[in-house]
């Protein structure tokens, strides 16, 4: 009799398990199951990307600040150099743009030339290197202790803030290249000059040409 029992609930339980409508219902809870685990997966897969990025952007701002810090150095440089070679006997002062028979007013152009792009430059290298080292600090820690999605805002922020530092820094060292070559005009006669300036445009319009060309093979969609 016990037997006949168990065997008789064991008939109807799995009658009622094998139902279209059970198999129904247990494929649902199955494939909720593994949409859930699908959507865990993927998000700690753009959490990890989100991290690498926001360690390259990192590593890209150190390089920028030793970089845009040696150019900013080169302005000072230029900044606190002396202007004794442009002075002779009897207090005047000559060049070989301007000849030495004027007063100093006669080289104010080209002086004031050299050192405003100096200082130009060492500014726009200094912009540079401060903006760096601020996102370094400030965007891994968003990313650290922001709340929810703030991996995602500061990854934004520092490729934002890269661009801009770029800039600063590409014009900064405009600026030194044309400090040097108002130094030339005001140090050396005007076939080394010439030569100077030949150099140092060659210098800019081959680096443009190759920046230009180099850029579309590692461009990407963002």
């Amino acid at each position: 009799r016990l037997l006949r029992f168990t065997v008789h609930r064991g008939c109807r339980f799995a009658r009622f398990w094998w139902t279209p409508s059970s198999r129904a219902g247990r494929v649902a809870e199955m494939i909720q199951a593994d949409t859930r685990e699908l959507e865990t997966k993927l998000k700690q897969t753009v959490l990890n990307i989100r991290q690498k990025e926001v360690s390259l952007f990192t590593d890209q701002f150190a390089v920028l600040a030793s970089s845009a810090t040696f150019m900013s150095s080169l302005g000072f440089g230029a900044l606190n150099m002396e202007i004794g070679f442009l002075e002779k006997e009897g207090g005047q002062y000559c060049s070989e743009l301007v000849g030495c028979d004027g007063p100093y007013e006669k080289i104010l152009s080209p002086l004031t030339l050299f050192y405003g792009c100096a200082a130009a430059g060492t500014a726009c290298n200094l912009l540079a290197a401060i903006l760096a080292p601020f996102c370094m600090i400030f965007g891994p820690e968003l990313a650290i202790r922001g709340t929810e999605g703030s991996m995602h805002h500061a990854v934004r922020g520092m490729y934002e803030e890269r661009r801009i530092a770029l800039r600063y820094f590409w014009v900064g060292c405009l600026f030194i290249v044309l400090s040097g070559i108002a130094l030339g005009w005001m140090k050396f006669p005007h076939l080394t000059a010439g030569l100077i300036t030949f150099v140092f445009v060659t210098l800019v319009a081959f680096c443009a040409v190759y920046v230009r060309r180099l850029a579309p093979q590692f461009a990407y969609e963002d």
